[in-house]
């Protein structure tokens, strides 16, 4: 028996790599369009800028009482990365273990798109978390809680401790990857879901966990990364389409 549950794992995979990673289509469409270019240009600037009122928001934060940002403070939890890692790998699980030879050719279909799905969240999550995490030990900015000692701009690279890994945002990298997974999925509610998912990073600069600039940082890295890894598989015909002077592409059916 698990020697048969292997071997549909192993189906499974080779099937979707077979779908998601083959050669590059010859669409005359970007990856990597201009706009992208501008974009992190802004964004780098944008970070920088907010770096400069990291501390006003941080003492802010810890003096006000208001009923918004205690809000803020008790759903900051809610884009723990496993909280949809865990979900997405068990759906993958499953599939992966279905017999493919009792299907019939619109079920495999309809598998296999749902492992595309869950696969996608699992590496949009989980890519960017990997790539804060590293540059989180090769900056070591302190987090607000060493603000009394040594004010916002304390650096300690390759401390690996907690205390000094606060930029950039690990749960903003999250919430922009959920964000924009969200606005791909379904374009009809895709800026209130990128809206709703930045107020949730923000709760981290609200339970004094992070700094404005590492928030932002965080957030854009988690959505860029998310909507090329999009881009990259629609460039291979795989679960999205490239539009024509498009951003985002589109899911397919």
């Amino acid at each position: 028996m698990f020697d048969d549950t292997a071997l549909n794992i192993s189906a499974t995979a080779d099937k979707v790599w077979m779908r998601s990673c083959g050669r590059r289509r010859n669409n005359g469409l970007k990856i990597w369009p201009d706009e992208f270019t501008v974009f992190v240009v802004l964004a780098a600037a944008f970070v920088f800028l907010a770096g400069h009122f990291d501390g006003q928001i941080s003492l802010h934060m810890r003096h006000t009482n208001s009923d918004f940002f205690a809000f803020l403070r008790g759903v900051t939890d809610a884009v723990k990365a496993h909280y949809y890692l865990i979900p997405a790998a068990l759906i993958m699980i499953v599939i992966s273990s279905c017999d493919w030879r009792c299907r019939n050719l619109q079920r495999q279909k309809l598998l296999v798109r749902s492992y595309e799905r869950a696969a996608f969240i699992f590496v949009a999550i989980l890519g960017p978390g990997i790539i804060v995490n590293i540059i989180k030990q090769c900056v070591g900015r302190g987090r607000p809680r060493t603000f009394d000692e040594f004010g916002p701009y304390v650096f300690s690279s390759f401390e690996f401790s907690h205390v000094f890994q606060s930029f950039p945002s690990g749960h903003s990298a999250t919430a922009g990857s959920i964000g924009m997974i969200i606005a791909l999925y379904m374009p009809a509610i895709r800026w209130p879901a990128l809206i709703a998912f930045s107020f949730l990073a923000f709760a981290r600069v609200a339970a004094n966990a992070h700094y404005l600039s590492d928030v932002i940082a965080g957030y854009l890295i988690g959505a860029m990364m998310t909507l090329l890894f999009a881009r990259w598989l629609a460039s291979r015909s795989a679960m999205f389409r490239l539009m024509p002077n498009a951003l985002f592409p589109v899911l397919k059916c």
